[in-house]
């Protein structure tokens, strides 16, 4: 069995890897600012 690669999947699986990370990445940061958001709200309106 021929467990060998060829650059051009090795290349493509990292391309994926890398798009996988930097979109949680932003999905990460996106969640806090808004949960940093929604907490100054809060902090401002006591309710």
């Amino acid at each position: 069995m021929n467990t060998t690669i060829s650059p051009l999947e090795f290349l493509l699986t990292n391309a994926i890897c890398v798009a996988a990370g930097a979109v949680t990445v932003l999905a990460l940061q996106w969640a806090g600012r808004a949960a940093y958001r929604s907490g100054q709200r809060n902090a401002q309106d006591p309710v």
